[in-house]
């Protein structure tokens, strides 16, 4: 039971968290720490063992957080969509260039990640937490654009979703 309990504290601090602007953080302060002397002025109050807040470590850390032009972004596993895979080194980059232009003049909107896999050059867009939110965009897209259709697919990929209240996030600018 108190097991439960600590991994529920632990859950929703780190959901505050998330939550909370890092363009302000000091990044020696701890999670908890940095939770009871919040910059919004709100106050909360975490009784919890030292050790726990110990092995928490910084504010800020770890491996599943990015940052971007003063933007953080949460990393995790999610779905895209791949429009093209190509090993032709004359064509390949070039051909997921133009396809990128041409879902950019669709859907605006979506992010598009070109990658290079020696020898494969792919084109993946947009970051969707669930296969069914992909599904959803891949049969829009086959239907603007039917060129493409036999082509794409969704894929399980490593995805980045902006953190709300970063200084930059896109509900802040």
């Amino acid at each position: 039971m108190a097991i439960t309990f600590l991994k529920n504290t632990l859950r929703i601090s780190v959901a505050l968290a998330i939550s909370l602007k890092l363009a302000a953080q000091d990044n020696s302060t701890t999670l908890v720490n940095h939770l009871q002397n919040s910059p919004k002025g709100g106050k909360i109050t975490i009784h919890q063992d030292a050790r726990l807040n110990a092995r928490m470590g910084k504010f800020g850390e770890g491996s599943n957080l990015e940052r971007i032009n003063d933007v953080s972004y949460i990393v995790t596993q999610g779905y895209r969509i791949q429009v093209f895979s190509g090993n032709d080194q004359r064509k390949s980059k070039q051909e997921a260039i133009q396809k990128e232009k041409t879902i950019k003049e669709a859907d605006p909107q979506i992010e598009t990640y070109i990658t290079f896999n020696a020898p494969v050059w792919r084109l993946r867009i947009g970051n969707f937490r669930t296969y069914e939110e992909a599904d959803t965009r891949l049969r829009f897209l086959k239907k603007e654009l039917p060129k493409f259709g036999k082509e794409m697919y969704v894929v399980q990929d490593n995805v980045r979703f902006p953190i709300h209240g970063s200084l930059n996030a896109p509900e802040n600018r």
